[in-house]
This record gives C-alpha cells, structure tokens and sequence, in this order.
C-alpha cells in the first residue's frame, strides 16, 4: 500500500473497504466516443508525419503443439473483447484534425497468418519479418484495427506469434497485462475462455472521461498564472545545435552501468532515501551543467501515469496509453546533495502540479489558455526512467523475445524532442540511452561522459540530514520518510 492510500484510509475498516471496492468494481462496457488524453493530444500535436506507424511489438515462440494455427483468431478476439482500448479508432474532422477517439463493438480480432516452408529458425524469422512489414505499414487510425497478431504456423500449429499495437492505446504496463492475459486464454480450453481472465478494472474510456472532466473543473488562469514563465526551456545554444530530426536519422548514444555500479548507485538510493528517478534526475541535472554550463532546465518528465489520486484511480488491470508528460523544471544545487534535495522536492510537484498544468495544456476548451500554458512549457528535452525491464513468469506457455523494433516506427516521422533520455534497469545493470538529431554523436558523447561521472560521484555523497523544508500537507512521500525516522529510533 502506498502512503497516500494510508494516509486516505488510516483505519483497517476503511482499507478494507476501499480495498472491497477496488477489486470488485461494476462497469458498463464502453461503446462510442471518448476523449482525446492529454498524451494523445501531445501525440498529435508532435507526430505529423506518418502517424499510423508508431508502434510497439512483441514477439511469443511456442513450442511444436502447445497452440493450434485454428484456434489464434478466437483467442484473440477474447482478448479485443475483454479490453476496450484494444477497440480504438480515431475521429477527424476534414483538414486531419483529431477529433476524439471512439470504442467500437466486439469485432473480429485482426489476425494474418504465414506459414513457414521449414521449422529452421532462420526460415521462421524470415517468415515473421513478412508479416510485420504488412501489420506495421497498413495501419490506418480511423479503423479499430490498431491492436494486430502476425502468426508463423508450421505444420498446424504456431511457432511465431507477433502482437503489435500502436502506441496511441497502450504502454509498457499494458503489454505485460496482454501477455497475462493471452497466456490464460491459450492455457484456457473451455467454452467461456473469457470467464478465466481478471476482474475488469476502470475502462480506458472512463479514465479518458475522468480526465476531460477534472480538466473541466480546475481554475485554469490560476495554473497558467502560477507556472513559471521562463526561461522556457533550453537555449539553442545549450543544445549546441542538435536539431530535432527525423526517427530514420537519430542519434543514439548508451551510458551502461555494470552490475557493481549499479549496486553502488541502489546503495546510494537507500542511504539518500531517494529514488532511483531522482538520483538520475540529479546526475542528469549535473551533468547538464558540466556540458553547457547552465544551473537550470526545463524538461518534460514521463511516468507511467496510473496515479492512485481519489476519481483518477482504479486502472491496475487496465490496457491502454496512460504516460503522462508533465513539466518539470530543475535547479542546480550548491553541491550534489543540494540539488537531489531540490530533486526530491520538485518530483512530487511535477506529478500533481504538473499533471494539472498538462491537463490545461491539452485538454482545455480554451484556446488562449493552451497557447499561452504552450508559450510556458516548451521544451525539447524529455526524460524518462522506465524502471526495471519486464520479467515474465517461467511457467508461460510460450517464451516472450524483444520486439522487431526496426519495424515499430517510421523513418519519416518526425521525432518528439531534440534531447531524449531514456533509463532502464535491465541485464543486470542500468542502461541510459541519449537520443539525439543527425550530426550530434560527439555531443551525446560528451554529455553521456558527464553523466557517468555525475552519477558515479553521486552513488559516494553523504545522506542527506531531514529536515521540514518544503514539507506541506499533501507531501505524502515526506510524511512517509519521517514515520519510518521515528519507528526507526523508538
């Protein structure tokens, strides 16, 4: 249980009764229009080229048996059944503007299957990048078949499997609840394979509603007039002219951590009683100085977006895209320990502030207001720590392998940011990947330098004495820190 729920529900009777009406909730299946989501929007105000090819993918090997070819196209339509995201299209008016995005009624999953001429391995793969050429290259928004299965059968049965999805109706979160789930339906041989899957929580539809309607209900020129007008973001100059692109011409720069230094920088979270977010925030932060001499930025921040904060809340075993990008606006300390303290206070304000300020962002009705909170966030920097790489249960029916990423996104379409920097814990070490535009591999190997350099000499910094500077009544993870203080020395 996280502290905020604790501290929603500090009793044992109102746990158990928020916990009753978490797990059992009643919801009406969605069919019809929703809401663009702040992401969405972000998405279609960034991606203007090739927009129906920004996909992710997963690719299942079966053993010879486990699953008949004949039986993909009914799974799967249990599958698209069972999670309305999977039953998106997209709404626009006539000048290719989006609209809103619509749930439509159960349909037939789409499925392609390939057969393979041997079961040599070569020959299957070869087989399976066929199909992910059509699934990736066809797809088109307006048609609720964004959620795809490329099958390799041989002999009868499938070897291959390949789900692809555009990133407009899941995430990282989602895929492993898919896999849970297609797992359970292949194992599952009765007449009611649907009956077997998890209770279903908040409907993506729902959430996309809830949000429209908090955005509704905030004061937004209070945020527009409480958000820090500038500098917005970086200079020119400190992004020594990266440009920011296209997917085919990125630049990709990786900062890997061992498994010792790794250990080291976990050491350092424990003993800083920080994140590992924000010991990479502030290495990051630090290493921005050392590069371009700047005590200041102005990013955007991603998280997994399935807060447990009161309306907005519920979506545990929900498909579907729920990033959020807020901003997050970072000051350089007099010493390390001074900016990861200044880290830990800005975090908790760019996850709650910040979600508000992105919801008037994108989603008020107000034109004046989005422009003008617009003029105050850019930015072309995005952070984002995606935590530790998905692990699959061993007892699955089938293995799950890395996607074929070099058929998810199209070299044509244009990139989001000019500075993308992308964290995870995988392999036994820590991964940091440095993306920028064509022509910059020396800068991001300079700024990938001082990184390893921030972050090594961070994992060696003293704790950090507590004390109540910046405590506020809604700071959670503060209040948190403090109990654990206080059990500690009784």
């Amino acid at each position: 249980m996280d502290p905020e729920t604790f501290f929603r529900s500090p009793t044992i009777a109102a746990m158990a009764e928020g916990k009753a009406k978490e797990v059992t909730p009643s919801w009406t299946e969605p069919v019809g229009p929703a809401p663009l989501t702040p992401v969405q929007r972000w998405f279609f105000r960034t991606v203007k080229d090739d927009r129906a090819h920004w996909n992710q993918d997963h690719v299942l090997v079966f053993e010879p048996g486990v699953l008949p070819t004949a039986d993909v196209t009914r799974v799967m339509t249990t599958l698209v059944r069972h999670h309305d995201a999977l039953r998106t299209r997209f709404v626009f008016d006539s000048h290719a503007k989006p609209l809103h995005q619509e749930i439509v009624g159960t349909n037939q999953a789409w499925v392609r299957i390939f057969t393979a001429s041997s079961s040599q391995e070569s020959d299957l793969r070869e087989t399976l990048e066929r199909g992910l050429v059509e699934a990736h290259g066809s797809m088109d928004l307006r048609r609720p078949e964004l959620f795809r299965t490329v099958v390799v059968d041989y002999e009868g049965h499938v070897r291959l499997l390949a789900l692809i999805s555009h990133h407009l109706i899941v995430d990282a979160v989602s895929w492993g609840l898919l896999i849970e789930d297609l797992a359970t339906l292949v194992d599952d041989t009765s007449s009611d394979p649907d009956g077997s899957l998890p209770p279903k929580t908040k409907p993506w539809a729902a959430w996309a509603r809830d949000l429209a309607q908090r955005a509704e209900e905030l004061d937004g020129p209070s945020l527009v007039h409480a958000t820090d007008p500038g500098p917005p973001g970086p200079s020119p100059c400190a992004l020594r002219g990266m440009g920011v692109g296209r997917v085919g011409d990125a630049v990709r720069h990786t900062v890997r951590f061992e498994k010792e230094d790794l250990a080291a920088l976990d050491g350092a979270r424990v003993r800083l009683e920080a994140s590992m977010e924000e010991l990479l925030l502030t290495g990051f932060l630090e290493a921005w100085h050392d590069w371009c001499g700047e005590r200041t930025l102005l990013m955007d921040l991603e998280g997994h977006g399935r807060a447990r904060d009161g309306r907005l809340s519920g979506v545990h075993r929900t498909v579907g895209w729920f990033t959020t990008v807020t901003p997050f606006r970072g000051r350089l300390g007099a010493s390390p320990r001074d900016t990861l303290r200044a880290v830990q206070r800005a975090v908790p304000r760019a996850r709650g502030s910040g979600l508000d300020q992105s919801l008037v962002r994108y989603l008020s009705r107000d034109p004046v207001m989005r422009a003008e909170m617009d003029r105050r966030l850019a930015t072309d920097v995005v952070f984002n720590y995606l935590g530790t790489a998905a692990s699959f249960p061993t007892h699955l029916p089938f293995s799950v392998q890395p996607g074929m990423t070099d058929f998810a996104r199209s070299p044509r379409a244009q990139r989001g940011y000019a500075l993308e920097v992308n964290a995870l814990v995988q392999g036994g070490g820590l991964d940091v990947v440095i993306e920028g535009g064509p022509g910059s591999e020396e800068e991001l190997v300079r700024l990938g330098h001082a990184l390893r350099e921030s972050l090594l000499g961070l994992s060696m910094v003293d704790p950090v004495p507590f004390d109540l500077d910046g405590f506020g009544d809604g700071d959670y993870e503060t209040l948190s820190r403090l109990l654990g203080r206080l059990a500690l020395q009784s």
